[in-house]
């Protein structure tokens, strides 16, 4: 194994999934990179890369944690 990766089942598609997730990080998880992300990968909707990327419900609604009253 060249690069001692431990992942079983490695793919392309693992890698693309792992990019997209990786960009929207580095970007600040930001409105621009979703949008970028989005048409890079030719989805529909930025809803349908949310969940490719593994955006799910719960570390949305985390969002309003951060509300202090």
């Amino acid at each position: 194994m060249k690069y001692n990766l431990k992942i079983k089942h490695f793919s392309t598609h693992t890698f693309r999934k792992t990019f997209g997730r990786q960009v929207y990080d580095s970007m600040g998880q930001s409105h621009k990179a979703l949008m970028r992300l989005n048409r890079v990968f030719r989805h529909s909707d930025a809803a349908t890369t949310l969940r490719y990327i593994g955006i799910n419900d719960d570390e949305i609604s985390e969002v309003y944690n951060y509300i202090k009253f």
